[in-house]
């Protein structure tokens, strides 16, 4: 056995001894390491011999080691082997006990548990979790908070400055609905630690209980950020979050958001001088969209949203894409972000194998469909996955909105990961777009925890370099958001597009305040009031039967699938407005060779979806529905029919 000997001069003033005995006592306390007691003989009055045991010391610290790192993994039994090891290699180690019976009573074993812990304050009256882990067990497994509170004050007595102390006894003034008191206690133990998610979830559950609903918010969603997992009590966090979520919801329950979103609206009205108008669309792909007013030939700016559960986040949302659109305009540095049939044809080109092989499959109308429909998915989301970012961090920056946008980014993140795994299997979609879903995805989720603590990022089971790319691109928005100006999102869209090499796929262009409105603009405004069909100019009609007429006879003589692509390329011309009163200069690929004035591309438009798709007619919004019928009668009659 390996000895240290040492013989120490004691002051007998330090110890309140009755005789020698109880005094040798009171020196093994003073002087045991981890639990390790050593041998002591008195020597004298003012002497001591001392011997510690150092091989058994190091026997019970390195099992009690093994055995706490057992228990953050979760291997209880393992734990509690190496803790019996630990005790008998030093049977006063404290800490040994205190770990030994916190297992014991968390494995329901709650008397057995309660002795152990007995052990570890026998053998040190002041061993700090060994009085918490009592007053625990007796306010919970014995319903005795009287008897609780006596050992939670113990360990104010000798830590007055202890977060966790105090929190326990807050913890039973709540178990007797003293909750001021307990809401006194818990803040002064986040002075002392403002991460102890305990504090923060007992404060958020008192006020809870006070329906003081706002402040219960305002501490659980602060204790979901700053909060963090301690070994004493590893589940409570998961618990905030639950708490979280539920007071969320039952503020979103009681509050009239619509109306506070409406006021939202009228200050964008009077700050900007612009009119905003609302529209319930439940037909629409998105969950709701802004229209420009400037880009779409309008006085007033839309928002159209869907009418569902979150609806007021998702019209709040956009009012905050369309005030960050304003500031930009302002300063002059609006930019327009788009996709275009060349876009188009560079992603076809980019993934010609892999449709060539689906086509096989699908054939040549429904790969084209696929093709189109996963290149504007595609699109829209890195378009929209960066900007908004700053559109949540804008509505967070409201709180009385925390709540609403809690609630509605929890459902949106479910729905995301459960689209990310519906997909991951679908042997027609490229890997490269599975990818890319999954990433814009990750930085809505990067956000979630950000804002609010909620982390459900590893749910997309993302590689380690997809993984470190969103933090990557999550980055780069954190740094613009630290010294944001007006338009910066655009650059912060780029440099993410561009290292995700997606760039090619968009044209931005910047947009002056002088563009916007130009003759052109307001010949097309008043092109869309003298052709709504209550206004109707006969005349105009007659033109525009004449040209569809002509579109008529081009695509006779066109398979079906090369009749769609025309319509798929105006829908794409058509995103940047097409100008009736333009006599020339409007190109479609494939109708080569020919030269459009806005009225015949207009006319080539419709006839092309009335053809391929009539279904989606009343999508386009074009107001010549006579015109076509006109046209239709003119052509079967040339025809003999």
């Amino acid at each position: 056995m390996a000895r240290i000997e040492i013989v120490q001069s004691i002051d007998t003033s330090n110890f309140e001894a009755a005789n020698a005995e109880e005094l040798k006592k009171q020196i093994v306390h003073h002087f045991a390491e981890k639990g390790c007691p050593p041998t002591v003989e008195v020597i004298s009055d003012t002497s001591v011999r001392i011997v510690f045991d150092t091989d058994a010391l190091e026997k019970a610290e390195t099992n009690f080691q093994k055995a706490s790192a057992c228990c953050s993994e979760g291997r209880f039994n393992a734990a509690k082997d190496l803790l019996l090891k630990a005790i008998k290699a030093c049977p006063g180690f404290s800490e040994a006990h205190r770990l030994l019976g916190q297992i014991l009573y968390q494995q329901g074993e709650i008397d057995k548990g309660m002795d152990e812990v007995l052990e570890a304050l026998l053998i040190d009256p002041k061993n700090m979790w060994a009085l918490i882990m009592m007053g625990n067990i007796l306010a919970n497994a014995k319903n005795n908070v009287e008897a609780a509170d006596k050992y939670y004050k113990k360990v104010l007595d000798y830590y007055p400055d202890n977060a966790i102390a105090l929190n326990n006894v807050a913890g039973t003034l709540i178990r007797k609905n003293d909750y001021d008191n307990a809401i006194r206690y818990m803040e002064r133990a986040l002075e002392l630690d403002d991460s102890y998610t305990n504090s923060y979830y007992g404060i958020a559950l008192a006020y809870y209980q006070k329906d003081e609903l706002d402040r219960a918010f305002d501490y659980a969603s602060r204790g979901a950020v700053k909060g963090v997992n301690r070994t004493e009590d590893p589940g409570v966090r998961q618990e905030l979050l639950k708490l979280l979520l539920t007071i969320a919801r039952d503020i979103v329950d009681s509050t009239d958001y619509e109306s506070k979103v409406f006021d939202v609206a009228k200050q964008l009205e009077s700050n900007f001088g612009v009119t905003i108008k609302f529209e319930k669309d439940d037909e629409q792909d998105t969950l709701a969209h802004l229209e420009f007013a400037d880009f779409h030939h309008r006085k007033e700016h839309v928002v159209k949203y869907k009418s569902d559960g979150n609806y007021c986040h998702y019209m709040l949302h956009e009012l905050m894409h369309l005030e960050m659109m304003l500031f930009a305009q302002k300063v002059g540095k609006l930019q327009a972000i788009g996709f275009n049939q060349k876009n188009f044809d560079e992603f076809q080109r980019d993934y010609k194998r892999h449709f060539d092989d689906v086509r096989k499959k699908l054939g040549s109308v429904k790969t084209e469909e696929l093709a189109k429909h996963l290149f504007q998915g595609m699109s829209l989301q890195v378009m929209n996955a960066p900007l908004d970012l700053f559109v949540e961090q804008r509505i967070y920056d409201k709180p009385e909105f925390r709540p609403l946008q809690l609630h509605s980014l929890f459902a949106m993140e479910s729905s995301n990961i459960d689209a990310v795994k519906q997909t991951a299997n679908v042997s027609e979609f490229p890997q490269f777009v599975k990818d890319t879903n999954k990433l814009m995805n990750m930085l809505q989720s990067l956000m979630l925890r950000k804002l609010y603590g909620l982390d459900f990022v590893n749910y997309y089971k993302p590689s380690s370099n997809m993984l470190s790319k969103a933090n990557e691109y999550f980055k780069v928005f954190e740094n613009a958001l630290s010294s944001f100006n007006a338009g910066d999102e655009y650059a912060v869209f780029e440099k993410i597009a561009t290292s995700a090499g997606l760039i090619k796929y968009f044209t931005l262009s910047g947009v002056e305040k002088s563009e916007i409105k130009t003759e052109a603009d307001r010949r097309q405004d008043e092109f869309n009031e003298t052709h709504n069909p209550a206004n109707a100019n006969p005349i105009i009609t007659m033109m525009m039967s004449s040209y569809m007429v002509g579109a008529l006879e081009y695509f006779e003589g066109l398979l079906p699938e090369d009749i769609e692509k025309v319509a798929f390329e105006c829908a794409m011309v058509g995103q940047n407005g097409i100008s009736p009163a333009q006599k020339s200069g409007y190109k479609l690929n494939n109708v080569p060779g020919k030269d459009f004035g806005g009225y015949e591309l207009l006319a080539y438009y419709y006839v092309s979806w009335a053809i391929s798709h009539p279904e989606m007619l009343d999508k386009l919004k074009l107001p010549f529905d006579d015109a076509y019928a006109l046209a239709r009668k003119q052509f079967d009659a040339m025809r003999g029919r």
